[in-house]
């Protein structure tokens, strides 16, 4: 990871090949005109970023996603501090990623529009940059990737994936690798495999089958023996190397996003 210059940090994410991440804090400057051999997307944090694409102009506010075709001739402006995070998808990974999503190829989609409004495509950015910026897990990572484009390529460039059978088999076979190896740094490549479908075929009906995304139901299953752990007294510094997350704080946001408090909080009600 490369550090702050100039209120922008870039960064190659880990766990997705070919993507890379542009994080900007209180940025003001503007960029002439320009494109990318990449498709960009990204989210406003704060302020908010003005783009001309030809003569038309396009202002992406707070809350708001901002995407970029490759190739699309641009330029940016802000009038003031701008905060945003934007991923880049180089063609190969693009290609590859319509491929996992059984989407056309050839001709290459084209996004819609440049300002976008959905909260649902806005979150789920955010929620990658954040984990990006953290700890990086690879399952995580590559499954709100996909999710990511699945949804960005439907909604905003009007292409549809196609419909996937349910697979209770495969699902099993998923669950049954997750339990086996929950502390693992384990890629969706690595439990597609196991389970013997596509990645993003698996994603679908693993969380339609278990009401979780398959990183939810690793974390969650790690939580589970990290409780047990912690009301052995075992310190939340080796519960947390045990369990597989990257480090104390991680245990700790994860620990407190299901239940409700800190593993602190926890083992002292269980001492």
């Amino acid at each position: 990871m490369k550090g702050y210059r100039d209120g922008l940090n870039y960064m190659q994410v880990a766990a997705l090949d070919g993507v890379g991440l542009v994080h900007a804090e209180g940025v003001s400057r503007s960029v002439s005109r320009h494109a990318h051999d990449s498709l960009c997307f990204g989210a406003v944090l704060s302020g908010s970023r003005d783009f001309v694409e030809g003569e038309q102009p396009v202002t992406v506010r707070a809350g708001q996603v901002m995407a970029i075709n490759p190739q699309q001739v641009h330029a940016c402006g802000m009038e003031g501090p701008c905060s945003y995070v934007m991923f880049s998808v180089r063609p190969e990974a693009l290609r590859r990623v319509l491929g996992e999503l059984g989407m056309a190829v050839d001709p290459m989609p084209r996004l819609q529009d440049m300002a976008i409004d959905d909260p649902y495509l806005y979150s789920r950015i955010i929620r990658l940059s954040e984990i990006t910026l953290r700890h990086g897990d690879p399952l995580e990572s590559q499954t709100l990737f996909l999710d990511i484009m699945a949804r960005l390529l439907s909604e905003h460039a009007g292409l549809e994936p196609p419909a996937l059978p349910d697979e209770p088999e495969a699902v099993t076979r998923a669950r049954a690798y997750l339990n086996a190896h929950f502390e693992e740094n384990i890629s969706l490549a690595d439990l597609a495999k196991a389970a013997n479908l596509s990645p993003f075929h698996l994603s679908r009906v693993f969380t339609a089958r278990t009401g979780l995304p398959p990183h939810e139901y690793q974390t969650a299953r790690r939580i589970r023996h990290a409780k047990r752990m912690l009301e052995a007294g075992e310190p939340a510094a080796q519960v947390a190397v045990d369990c597989g997350f990257a480090d104390q704080s991680h245990l700790s946001r994860a620990f407190k996003r299901i239940m409700g408090m800190t593993p602190g909080q926890y083992a002292e009600a269980h001492q």
